[in-house]
């Protein structure tokens, strides 16, 4: 999977202790059926809709969902242990060492665009940042 993919695609952080952080690397959230019974912590009501909708789908019931606006708030919560965090890849700091990052390729890629108004006219500095997004995300572009 491209490092680009990945960004796209929905990410789980668990949290986990300087003592078992072997362990719970390990042991993350490999699948969607590893949320049975887990809170899920997220960033979005989207998120919430479209992971609740796919776990219900598969049968799977998680103790309950927490949406938060702060996505740094959610990688601290999942790193104190209080709960697993279902947010897509580039909001997820993977350097982070109390967490253990897990792709979810279950769930469908997140798409990210750009707008602007049609009459406006983009400076060199924009068109740059566009031309550099699109080559990046290849095929992405419509």
């Amino acid at each position: 999977m491209s490092a680009a993919d990945s960004a796209r695609r929905g990410s789980t952080c668990r949290g986990s202790t300087a003592a078992d952080q072997v362990a719970n690397r390990e042991a993350g959230a490999r699948s969607l059926a590893d949320l049975d019974a887990a809170r899920v912590l997220v960033s979005c009501d989207y998120e919430r809709q479209l992971v609740e909708a796919r776990l219900l789908a598969d049968g799977i019931a998680p103790a309950g969902y927490s949406r938060f606006d702060d996505n740094g708030l959610i990688q601290a919560l999942a790193a104190a242990g209080e709960g697993v965090a279902v947010v897509p890849r580039l909001t997820v700091d993977v350097d982070d060492p109390r967490v253990a990052v897990r792709d979810l390729p279950d769930l469908p890629p997140r798409q990210l665009v750009a707008m602007w108004h049609r009459d406006r006219h983009l400076g060199a500095t924009t068109r740059a940042f566009l031309d550099a997004a699109t080559e990046i995300c290849g095929g992405w572009a419509t």
